[in-house]
């Protein structure tokens, strides 16, 4: 008897409320018509993103070679060169998804290796191929690249800025994992230089320093009167390139593939 009685109640509250979202009935003939509307926040992407262009090595003199092993090597290469750099113009009015990058270098090439050395210094290796050997791949160049990136938000009355680093393996290699992040202040005048009059107008004031943070946190709804920014650029003299002794072809090239999502 007990479950009866709750059946029943039950059943009668769900009636009430499946006629309670009835129109008044009509008898005949039947034309309507169901709308819905709302608004739409705004939900640009806030991004923006410049990419360079790897530093002319120039013209290789043999002169100029080290023999090691069974290896060509010319040291020394590569200039200081901005390879990419993004920025959120504007602050947003509170953290969400879909914004934190995911910043891959190098995706899909064979040989290609990205290894944290330090305080916001990776090691980049970087198949090179031949047009003599049908763009096989005949050797190596490595550089070394200092990425920065800051984030800034805020919580109550307090905004604060902070280094960035990856919040999981999820975030791609081009951020730096806990414990090789650059301090706020040393990003901050990285990404100045790498950007120059190009820096977003929020980066102008100074903050108190947050110390590191996940880049993901720019999902956090809490956070209010967010942005961040990215750089990453090539540390100078830090080219070394190598050919297999007896392999160096007259014409090489290599390329560095950037993708960026977000999530």
């Amino acid at each position: 008897m007990q479950r009866y009685a709750v059946h029943s109640v039950v059943t009668m509250a769900l009636l009430g409320v499946s006629m309670a979202a009835l129109a008044q009935w009509q008898e005949g003939d039947f034309n309507g018509e169901l709308n819905w509307q709302g608004a739409v926040t705004q939900n640009r992407n806030p991004w923006s993103w410049a990419q360079g262009a790897l530093p002319d090595v120039g013209t290789l003199n043999q002169t100029g070679r080290q023999v090691e092993g069974n290896q060509v090597v010319w040291q020394n290469l590569l200039a200081q060169t901005p390879l990419l750099v993004g920025k959120m113009e504007q602050l947003m009015p509170a953290g969400r998804p879909g914004v934190s990058p995911v910043i891959q270098f190098g995706q899909n090439i064979d040989g290609f290796s990205l290894t944290w050395k330090g305080a916001g210094v990776a090691q980049v290796t970087l198949p090179v191929t031949g047009k003599e050997t049908g763009n096989s791949v005949t050797g190596s160049l490595t550089f070394q690249l200092r990425v920065a990136g800051i984030l800034v938000a805020s919580t109550g009355t307090t905004r604060r800025g902070y280094g960035v680093i990856a919040g999981d393996v999820d975030d791609g290699n081009g951020v730096p994992p806990s414990g090789s992040g650059l301090s706020y202040d040393v990003a901050v005048s990285a990404l100045q230089a790498m950007a120059g009059t190009q820096v977003p107008t929020w980066l102008a004031g100074a903050l108190a320093d947050g110390g590191t943070i996940a880049l993901n946190a720019l999902h956090d709804g809490q956070a209010q009167a967010t942005g961040a920014m990215y750089g990453a650029e090539i540390l100078p003299g830090s080219g070394t390139l190598r050919f297999t002794a007896g392999k160096v072809p007259k014409h090489w090239r290599v390329s560095l593939p950037v993708r960026i999502t977000y999530r």
